[in-house]
């Protein structure tokens, strides 16, 4: 970053993620300043800042609307429920606050368009919060696809598995944006980053496998989606809400001249070959509980690709650049997963009409 520059944020929704983002923030962007905390259990993340030494200087408050009044703040974080996304960017965009958003952007195209109009009227930085675009493995996988390493495109596989399925307390619709928008989102994401490739067209296969409570909300643990794209490629999508081995997320480009693989992390790198047969260091659940060294879940793996996109989003305010991952990126997910979303409900192709992105 550059360093004769700050950046003064306030932090608008701190769960999970967001005290993520926060912890990440500190220790890695000395010239970014901190100065809100919303929240709507301010007294737990309070305390948890204390407890990490981060509460110096920082107001922990309840109502977002103190930061976006706040003149001296010029850019947010919103990191609440995906549900509230939109109005919050809009809010923010029309108080002049450059936004980072976590994914989804929202589950309305037409208010995400609205919001993303808003935001380039006002010059302001929109970025996206899908961080595999900032995975070193993705980086290199993209830059070896455009200089032609597997030739033309001809098959792309994707694979999500988280370890463990959200308890039924947040599978509540309003609450939950849906299997595809929570998780698979990142997958399609991915795959439009390192291919240059736009899905035309998608078919795919729901199952309620795992949790009784996904079929209460019309939604479904396992999804399949296949897909057609615009360079003539195909490519198959598999996501499911619970894998017992741990975190299974793995990505294959397969062209006319060869195949890149970007595959789970693991222990070590060592195949052991004996009379007995083979063995590899595994994702096995009892690891994960254990939390050992390796990349168990999404915020091990992609721990540097989180700090990446924060790097890359300052520096877009910073040096008035374009950010890697913008709005309109957001908008073409959200058209696919709900696209998907439509096809296994129906149980037909559905072709994705992008024509509100204009």
């Amino acid at each position: 970053m550059t360093k004769n520059k700050k950046i003064t944020l306030g932090i608008i929704g701190c769960g999970t993620i967001g005290k993520f983002h926060v912890r990440n923030i500190i220790r890695n962007f000395r010239q970014v300043r901190i100065k809100y905390i919303c929240d709507t259990d301010i007294i737990n993340v309070r305390n948890w800042a204390i407890k990490e030494r981060f509460e110096d200087g920082i107001a922990f408050i309840t109502d977002y609307a103190d930061i976006l009044n706040d003149g001296e703040v010029n850019a947010v974080i919103i990191s609440t429920q995906i549900t509230q996304h939109t109005d919050i960017l809009i809010k923010a965009a029309g108080a002049l606050k450059n936004v980072f958003c976590e994914k989804q952007i929202g589950t309305d195209p037409k208010q995400i368009k609205t919001a993303i109009d808003l935001v380039e009227r006002n010059g302001l930085k929109l970025q996206v919060g899908f961080h595999r675009r900032f995975d070193v493995n993705y980086i290199k996988a993209k830059e070896m696809i455009s200089k032609g390493a597997v030739g033309k495109v001809h098959i792309v596989k994707a694979v999500t598995r988280i370890p463990q399925v959200l308890p039924a307390r947040y599978l509540v619709k309003g609450l939950f944006a849906g299997h595809l928008n929570e998780v698979t989102s990142h997958d399609f994401d991915v795959i439009r980053y390192i291919t240059g490739a736009e899905a035309e067209e998608v078919f795919a296969f729901g199952k309620v496998l795992i949790e009784p409570k996904f079929a209460e909300i019309g939604d479904y643990d396992t999804i399949v989606t296949s897909m057609k794209f615009d360079n003539d490629s195909i490519g198959t999508v598999d996501s499911s809400m619970q894998a017992k081995y741990g975190f299974d997320q793995r990505v294959e480009v397969f062209g006319s001249d060869g195949c890149i693989f970007v595959n789970n992390m693991i222990p070590t790198q060592i195949f052991y070959y004996s009379s007995a047969g083979g063995r590899v260091d595994k994702l096995t659940s009892e690891a994960w509980s254990k939390k050992q060294s390796y990349s168990l879940f999404y915020m091990d793996r992609y721990h540097d690709a989180f700090v990446n996109e924060f790097d890359q989003f300052f520096k877009a305010i910073i040096e008035d650049k374009e950010p890697i991952c913008r709005g309109i990126d957001g908008l073409k997910n959200i058209l696919i997963c709900d696209a998907a979303k439509k096809s296994a409900d129906t149980n037909k192709p559905v072709k994705i009409d992008y024509s509100i992105c204009q």
